[in-house]
């Protein structure tokens, strides 16, 4: 189940070999990590205890394990989990034995069923690595809440591709289990663990290349590997990291310092490291440290931990990559990333959450200049600042499906969005799965505002001050920033309730105070309703290329301008074909499904890979 040999075999055609850190520095690094955590632990301990009410039950057993792990009193860590576990529904009889709140005075203790792999993600480090600081009489107490605890884990059985819950539980079973000597948790784990990596070297990571869960990923597994004493199932965390941080550095954009191209779950609309750059940082890809790093990664970070190899780390210093991946077994479960040292474009079909990003494009630039994205809204607002209240209490920014069909060839890329009018349903709490009445829904192209130059049809664009300028759906915008520009093209776009599409390249006030604005094409903007239509669409034609001149960023626009494209929409499938110079991009979507039914480039259908990096194979064995 290790990654392949052909990985090192064949890198010459990915990256060179990178030196690991240093050991010494490493460990300073560390010690750094070490540093922040004493500086608060205590503190926040204190304060979680002196005001409990509405607080995440994962707070008090996170921060049970920063509070040891800084050296502090073992009494004040026992007080937290404590707290924490006398919330735990202990009545047998009960539906939700064995169950963990959320927070504390949640009348539904499912309310989010999540929280019983967060309030134990600790309790397996905890008992481990500082059970001889913990005083006997604890130890007695917090055991029949853990063999409770493993009847709920059991219970709750998340899917399988669920990543990071699915992890969380299958490591806690592992490390609870080795801690109180149950070794019926301990297989269960196991157990699940092959399942995962099963499902994963068939699949690809369903919860792709997120800067936040791949942390909480790594949060997970850098504790597990460390402790688990079983050498097998402790060869196969290594397999489960080892493929973590090779698509880590696979999509990690060098100039940037950071994990690049289309992911599953940001939170951040507009850009967004996650909870990765510290991970990256302790490996040597990133020199200024960022700040961060939780107890679990000190932990788990040490001399006997887990480190990448100097292979894996070189899959981020290859000049020019494109890297395939599968995330699903359904149509368009796919993901492809272009990065060069000045530009990253990506696109992956098929829509994950409503915080997924599948079109990604970034300029290479010390601005911190937002990612250049796709978002579909209805609140005339999508720059990932409206938020809603989910069905799990929490909250979070909002963008409508896109479904997007995309075909690719390096920095070309066709997108094909499939939007579901009457299929605008509540993820909010108390409304989940009811239609929505809206007063606009557009198709949206988020784009930097402080980049080097802007233009639209050729014209430089100055975004200074709020404007809006009508457009056409033969319009180009372009964006030039350092030496890589990009180019989009809305070639197509549907209308609501007989409203007529319009094409807008608008700068607001309140996208222009995060350093963002949009090429917008509504579907509809009138009166609140709920739109009928089942379907639509917004082709968009996207190239992103060396610039480094505004002459050169017009020959990009104009390339674009020129393309030939054939549209042909039936009742039931929307077919393009684009010619763009000498490349030719071909895409077929179903209107009802929104899945794809074709892709080609250059009259070759393309390939789906599990993990591939210039063509090598990454992918689990």
């Amino acid at each position: 189940m290790m990654i392949t040999a052909a990985l090192t075999i064949g890198l010459c055609s990915v990256g060179a070999l990178a030196a690991p850190l240093d050991s010494n520095e490493r460990e300073a690094r560390r010690a750094k990590i070490l540093d922040r955590i004493k500086k608060d632990a205590a503190v926040r301990a204190e304060a979680l205890l002196a005001s409990s009410t509405g607080k995440p039950t994962r707070d008090f057993t996170n921060t049970a394990l920063s509070v040891l792990v800084a050296g502090e009193d073992p009494t004040l860590a026992e007080k937290l989990l404590d707290h924490a576990f006398s919330l735990q529904d202990m009545k047998r009889e009960s539906p939700t034995f064995g169950y963990v709140p959320w927070t504390e005075g949640d009348t539904d203790i499912t309310l989010d069923p999540n929280s019983i792999e967060f309030a134990t993600h600790s309790m397996g480090p905890v008992l481990l690595v500082y059970g001889d600081k913990l005083s006997d009489a604890f130890k007695r107490r917090i055991k029949p809440h853990i063999k409770v605890a493993f009847e709920a884990l059991r219970r709750h059985h998340p899917p399988v591709w669920y990543t990071n819950i699915f992890l969380m539980n299958t490591a806690s079973m592992i490390l609870m289990g080795q801690a109180i000597g149950d070794k019926k948790a301990q297989s269960d784990g196991a157990a699940q663990l092959d399942i995962w990596l099963e499902y994963t070297r068939q699949n690809g990571v369903h919860e792709y290349d997120s800067p936040v869960y791949y942390g909480v990923d790594l949060d997970t597994l850098y504790p597990a590997y460390l402790l688990c004493k079983d050498p097998e199932v402790k060869a196969k965390l290594k397999s489960a990291l080892d493929l973590l941080w090779s698509d880590m550095c696979a999509n990690f954009f060098v100039a940037n310092k950071r994990l690049a191209g289309p992911e599953s779950r940001n939170y951040d609309f507009l850009g967004g490291s996650g909870g990765l750059s510290v991970f990256y940082w302790m490996e040597g890809l990133i020199s200024a440290d960022p700040g961060g790093g939780s107890a679990y990664l000190y932990v788990g970070s040490g001399p006997d931990g887990y480190r990448p190899g100097a292979d894996i780390l070189g899959l981020a210093s290859a000049k020019e990559r494109v890297v395939k991946s599968k995330w699903d077994a359904k149509p368009g479960g796919d993901r492809y990333c272009y990065l060069t040292r000045d530009f990253v474009i990506g696109g992956a079909s098929r829509s994950y959450e409503p915080q997924d990003r599948p079109i990604a494009v970034e300029l290479a630039s010390k601005k911190e200049l937002p990612v250049v994205s796709v978002i579909a809204d209805s609140f005339d607002s999508p720059y990932g600042k409206a938020r809603i209240t989910d069905a799990c209490g929490h909250s979070k920014p909002f963008h409508w499906p896109l479904n997007p069909t995309c075909v690719q060839e390096k920095g070309t890329l066709m997108v094909l969005v499939g939007l579901n009018p009457s299929g605008l349903k509540s993820w909010e709490r108390g409304k989940r799965d009811q239609q929505v009445p809206v007063d606009s829904l557009a198709t949206n192209v988020i784009l930097p505002a402080k980049a080097d130059s802007i233009m639209l049809d050729g014209k430089p664009v100055s975004t200074a001050s709020a404007f809006k300028k009508k457009a056409k759906s033969g319009s180009v915008v372009a964006i030039r920033e350092g030496n890589a520009g990009v180019a989009i093209r809305i070639f197509a776009a549907d209308g609501c309730e007989h409203f007529q599409p319009e094409f807008v390249l608008q700068a607001e006030e309140n996208g222009l105070e995060f350093g963002a604005f949009r090429y917008t094409v509504y579907h509809y903007r009138g009166e609140s309703v709920k739109l009928k239509e089942k379907a639509a669409r917004a082709g968009i034609l996207i190239s992103a290329g060396q610039c480094g001149s505004d002459d050169d960023l017009i020959a990009l626009s104009n390339a674009l301008k020129t393309a030939t494209i054939d549209d042909h929409v039936s009742r039931r499938t929307w077919q393009v074909r684009a010619k763009i110079a000498d490349l030719t991009l071909e895409a077929g979507a179903d209107i009802a499904s929104h899945e794809p039914l074709y892709r080609r480039v250059n009259g070759k259908s393309i390939s789906i890979e599990r993990l591939t990096v210039n063509g090598v194979d990454l992918g689990l064995r």
